[in-house]
């Protein structure tokens, strides 16, 4: 089916049943060549995408009303502005993770000029000490502080720099060795979680070829008993994909509660309590500096 046919399609079937999963399918191979050849998308962008706009292609349809522009600019309008709310996403979740690298919410450097940043102590902030029930700078952290630091530290250990972790040390007290040590098993979890989320995503890619095959055969098969199969096979396909795509996304890029209570060789519940304490307490302190700002 050429793209300059579906206007008369859509507003002919789109209110019936006969012909709605071939129109469906037919949108659905020109919008995946339009992803290869209009917008340049790689195998994995453009399975990832595709993904997420199938399903919006029957109410695309269904929605439609002709008020000068043909379905065909319709189609490449809602295409060029989910691919941008996508990229936008994508762009946003890379802006978060690179900014959750940076320096931990309870650290702060009292130096002004930036060029003695790095030559420059770690030290609590403010509102860290009241979290921490630190009123003067003579003040030990308690045991159960010290280990809800530690929690919230080995989240991020493999992502900060030397001098961060210098300034842990010295907060903590904990071995430097040892909190090394405990990082690279951490480390090691994750990657080997990643690798395994990558033969995910193979899997999927490989999936996702064999739906626009599928897809293909359909366009091309000349009896309903054929084409009736071929549907049976791609729904079932899509169910995988699908299933797929919930485990990558689902899929953590760091250490969990579950992988740091295996390396400390602790119960689940402390972890998830002391992270959830220790966070909830500095939010609670920030949120009262807000408003006594606003005041």
């Amino acid at each position: 089916m050429e793209i300059n046919l579906f206007h008369k399609i859509v507003l002919k079937n789109r209110n019936t049943k006969k012909g709605f999963e071939d129109l469906i399918e037919s949108i659905s191979l020109y919008v995946y060549s339009v992803l290869r050849n209009q917008y340049k998308m790689d195998d994995d962008e453009r399975g990832d995408f595709f993904c997420t706009f199938y399903p919006r292609i029957p109410g695309l349809i269904s929605r439609y009303e002709y008020f000068g522009t043909l379905f065909e600019g319709y189609l490449s309008n809602a295409i060029h502005w989910n691919i941008k709310a996508y990229r936008s996403a994508k762009s946003k979740t890379r802006s978060f993770q690179i900014a959750s690298y940076k320096e931990p919410f309870y650290l702060v450097t009292p130096v002004d000029d930036f060029t003695k940043i790095k030559e420059s102590p770690l030290s609590i902030s403010d509102s860290a000490r009241k979290a921490l029930k630190l009123e003067h700078t003579e003040n030990k952290l308690s045991e159960t502080i010290r280990q809800r630091l530690l929690f919230i530290y080995l989240i991020e250990a493999n992502n900060i720099d030397e001098r961060l972790k210098e300034g842990i040390i010295r907060i903590t007290g904990y071995k430097r060795k040892w909190l090394d040590s405990c990082s690279e098993k951490l480390k090691v979890k994750v990657e080997r979680r990643l690798d395994r989320i990558q033969i995910i995503k193979d899997r999927r890619n490989s999936a996702f070829f064999k739906f626009h095959i599928l897809q293909e055969k359909i366009f091309f098969a000349e009896n309903e008993n054929e084409k009736e199969e071929l549907k049976e096979k791609i729904s079932i396909l899509r169910t995988k994909i699908d299933k797929m795509n919930t485990t990558i996304a689902k899929a953590p890029a760091r250490p969990t509660h579950k992988d740091i209570a295996d390396i400390l060789k602790l119960p689940r519940g402390s972890i998830d309590s002391g992270i959830y304490y220790f966070k909830s307490s500095f939010k609670e302190i920030t949120d009262n500096e807000i408003v006594k700002k606003s005041a």
